[in-house]
């Protein structure tokens, strides 16, 4: 009598149904709605709607129809509510009341004034090496400089405050496709990144963030498919091969992208539906489609919207003569290429002089605020807000965790004194 057959470790692993994620329910970030960026925001948001007026999703053309790519179609409901602008760190689970105390537990017990000041030292190195670079290269070129070069005065220097503009407009994941448009943090100081990157590194070590997405894992079980386990003479007896480590390993940190959603087309409503699959209709039943925009235009317009230095006189119209071969790059940088072939460019400002002075734990899953309530005013301006767990302050020495507020119709933390 034959026994049963067994699968190869390359076939488990082809057969391996991996585990499914508990839902996210909470984010790490740094909110950007205050006194100072509010009037901003509102102005900003207003002149986009008015160069980019929202379109009901039933009235949106035909995608199977040529469109004139010199104007990107906005639907309705993407353009994200002014409440919910901030920057985002990292997604957390935490599902139960436990785990929640643990996450505000150690978030309470981190030295977010220890990080600020690695966070200067890291800043000031780079600038160092910016300035000798920059040194060097003017000596290559024109020897007799280098003594101008060296008395220029450091533009950036850190303060006590970390403040940021926004500034330009990004996309995701591609300029051709988007999905997502957002605007980037500029801080002159160079602290914002290392400080957002050692605290979500810090979150991360601990567990509570997640580090990958589903798709990612995929590739790496794929990856480890095609690989054949070392030689137990170079691994060693106890090593793991390639199918097992693809299950057992940490999880890698996504590349942090410090950004600001303005538009989110997941929030558009009426979202057309995937057509019924005849071969595998199960996998595509009931499945809403992303909408998609060719962003293309939109993104070179913000990237070089003012004529002049000062950003007060904004070019006239969008750019209406790229060919269809033109692509611009995904989430490009808004500082333009150096060169004299070059001409600066001026990106489209946000809201500037935005003071970033807490850090907080925030529930997944913005609410309408109320407009019956006591800041009846405020709350119509911000439209909706995400539920504030936790928060820290960046400044005072004495950080607070703020309990759960009694109700999505107050002023949501935002700072307007």
């Amino acid at each position: 009598m034959t026994g049963a057959k067994r699968n190869t470790p390359k076939q488990q692993a082809r057969h391996h149904r991996p585990e499914k994620r508990p839902p996210l329910t909470h984010f790490l970030c740094l909110p950007l709605v205050n006194s100072t960026s509010l009037p901003q925001l509102e102005s900003s948001i207003a002149t986009f709607r008015a160069e980019c007026p929202p379109v009901p999703v039933a009235d949106l053309p035909d995608a199977s129809k040529k469109q004139d790519a010199s104007r990107a179609i906005i639907p309705e409901g993407a353009v994200r509510p002014l409440g919910t602008l901030h920057l985002t760190l990292g997604a957390m689970s935490l599902s139960t009341k436990e785990r929640l105390e643990e996450a505000l537990r150690f978030f309470q017990s981190l030295d977010l004034a220890g990080l600020m000041r690695e966070a200067e030292r890291v800043a000031m190195e780079l600038r160092e090496k910016d300035k000798s670079r920059a040194r060097s290269s003017a000596t290559d070129k024109h020897p007799g400089d280098i003594e101008s070069q060296e008395s220029v005065p450091e533009t950036a220097r850190a303060s006590n405050t970390l403040s940021v503009s926004l500034e330009s407009l990004h996309c995701l994941p591609r300029a051709k496709a988007a999905t997502v448009l957002h605007a980037s943090p500029i801080d002159p100081t160079g602290r914002l990144y290392p400080f957002c990157l050692m605290l979500r590194d810090k979150f991360l070590e601990a567990g509570f963030l997640q580090g990958e997405s589903k798709d990612k894992q995929k590739d790496d079980m794929e990856d480890a498919q095609d690989k054949q386990p070392p030689p137990e003479s170079e691994a060693g007896p106890k090593s793991l091969d390639p199918y097992t480590a693809a299950l057992t390993r940490k999880p890698k940190p996504r590349p942090l992208l410090l950004h600001a959603t303005v538009v989110n087309t997941i929030y558009a409503r009426g979202r057309p539906k995937h057509r019924t699959d005849a071969i595998s209709p199960k996998k595509e039943k009931n499945k809403s489609r992303r909408l998609e925009l060719d962003a293309r235009d939109l993104l070179a317009r913000y990237r070089d919207y003012y004529a002049d230095e000062a950003r007060t006189i904004p070019r006239a119209g969008f750019n209406s003569t790229r060919s269809d071969s033109t692509q611009v790059a995904e989430n490009e940088v808004t500082r333009g290429e150096t060169g004299s072939a070059m001409s600066p460019q001026y990106p489209f400002v946000w809201a500037k002089d935005v003071q970033i002075d807490t850090v907080c734990i925030c529930e997944m899953g913005a609410k309408k605020l109320s407009l019956d309530s006591d800041h009846a005013a405020l709350n119509a301006r911000l439209g909706e807000k995400y539920t504030v767990i936790a928060e820290r302050s960046l400044e005072a020495p004495q950080s607070s965790i703020l309990a759960r507020p009694g109700s999505a119709g107050g002023d949501g933390g935002v700072k307007l004194s």
